[in-house]
């Protein structure tokens, strides 16, 4: 079946308009009052569709059928919500008690809704026992031979291909962190990466179970020897047809179909656990050059070159390409440069000595690199990082940057050195810990503090409430 026989004709037109993302905001509303009741309110979703809109502040624009006449915040939720019924994410209905008028989404719709959400949001899910749970089914069914045989190979195939997009996906995902690591311009940036996102999103969650309790080597043996035999049954495949006509009506026409579907769902099953262990050798081909890079990354970021004639040329570089007139201009208004110097008895001509031959010694060879000492080596220097610039020692520094103000910028900052520059960096990036009393707002450009260069940022100190203060 065609999807356009599924969907309505202009059910994805107001994702693909100019008020795309003021459409995404009204559908992820949707979802939300979706869940949380059972019959939506039409009354309700409006007033919490214009309280979104007037938080956001967000403004139409004119479409094809104009801006609603009424201009406030609930006569665009009333336009939004009847632009979503004429593309069929949602239906009106009036209940036959109350009269009151509700709303209901196709399933669909429903799905869609859930699909954006799991995309729009850093949700990560965790991953499932697919490889053990299989194992068990198929296990416990061989041994029954109950009326439940056709329901466990059904559920073997699904969570096998569930399991072949998971480790696809992980993958992926890993190709994308190592890709990002080009992205990082500091060590921090590299630790922060590698333990709070990929440590904790994909190792933990998802590599972890694979390589441990979930190992496709310890129980995928098991599951081909219970599907090889099943395979060449043909009494055991008979019963399966049977069993699957009575427990699904309609799903097959005839005994031969139910057992041809029985036959490709098996094959399938073991078609993709003959590919499982070259899916995981390549992710554990792709790891392996991720911590590599990972920690390469650190080495080169750790030796760059940190003098004032570094921090110099690394400005140098990074200005426009202008005109020399202008550029010495530039440079004279923003940079107070001076060459400093006397003499000593470096300064005096030293007699040349005589050139020795010079005998170069053989290289080692190197060896492959030791991932767990690379491991280890990682979490030693988070340690060490994390140690020194605890968030106890953050909110200190920025108790005594406030003093009695209720408001500091980042020109208003006492940096007189590199770790007080560390952080205020920190309590830029920590802002949005439970812990900290204060909240910040992002302005435009950058600024030169004591010779670091910040961005322009207002720190705002967080209201205290009165029920608060009384608890």
């Amino acid at each position: 079946m065609s999807l356009f026989q599924i969907v309505p004709e202009k059910f994805f037109s107001i994702l693909a308009c100019q008020n795309q993302e003021i459409y995404l905001l009204a559908l992820m509303v949707l979802r939300r009052c979706y869940r949380q009741e059972l019959s939506i309110r039409k009354s309700d979703y409006i007033a919490e569709l214009a309280g979104e809109l007037s938080q956001r502040s967000l403004d139409l624009a004119p479409e094809d059928e104009g801006l609603p006449e009424d201009s406030s915040f609930s006569g665009q939720a009333h336009f939004l919500l009847r632009k979503l019924v004429a593309a069929g994410w949602v239906e009106e209905e009036t209940e036959n008690t109350s009269f009151a008028d509700t709303l209901v989404i196709p399933d669909y719709a429903a799905k869609f809704l859930n699909l954006i959400h799991e995309l729009t949001t850093d949700q990560h899910r965790e991953y499932n026992k697919y490889v053990f749970t299989t194992y068990s089914v198929l296990k416990n069914a061989n041994e029954t031979r109950d009326d439940y045989l056709f329901d466990a190979l059904d559920f073997a195939h699904r969570n096998t291909a569930a399991l072949v997009d998971d480790l696809k996906s992980l993958l992926g995902n890993i190709r994308r962190y190592h890709q990002l690591l080009s992205n990082q311009v500091d060590v921090r940036g590299v630790l922060s990466q590698h333990f709070d996102q990929f440590s904790e999103q994909i190792e933990k969650k998802f590599y972890h179970p694979i390589k441990t309790f979930d190992s496709v080597d310890r129980f995928r043996p098991g599951i081909m020897a219970i599907l090889g035999d099943w395979r060449e049954d043909s009494l055991l495949k008979d019963q399966m047809a049977e069993l699957a006509l009575k427990r699904i009506p309609g799903r097959f026409p005839n005994v031969l179909a139910a057992r041809g579907e029985i036959q490709a769902m098996i094959d399938g099953i073991i078609r993709y656990f003959d590919y499982v262990p070259e899916l995981v050798r390549e992710i554990d081909r792709k790891h392996r050059r991720y911590l590599v890079a990972a920690y390469d990354r650190i080495i080169y970021l750790s030796q760059s070159d940190q003098t004032i004639k570094g921090k110099v040329a690394r400005i140098l570089a990074a200005l426009p390409d202008l005109p020399e007139e202008e550029l010495e201009a530039l440079l004279e208004q923003n940079l107070q440069l001076f060459r400093a110097g006397w003499f000593s008895d470096d300064d005096l001509f030293t007699p040349r000595k005589r050139r020795q031959e010079f005998a170069p010694e053989p290289l080692p060879v190197r060896s492959q690199p030791d991932m767990e000492a690379i491991r280890l080596e990682l979490e030693s220097f988070a340690d060490r990082v994390r140690q020194g610039f605890d968030q106890k020692k953050v909110l200190a520094f920025m108790e005594s940057q406030f003093g009695e103000r209720t408001t500091l910028t980042t020109a208003q900052l006492d940096i007189p050195g590199m770790d007080e520059f560390i952080l205020s960096l920190l309590a830029v990036l920590r802002h949005d810990d439970p812990a900290s009393f204060y909240r910040i707002e992002l302005g435009s450009g950058y600024l030169i503090n004591n010779g670091f260069c910040l961005p322009n940022i207002t720190f705002q100190r967080k209201e205290v409430s009165p029920n608060r203060l009384q608890d």
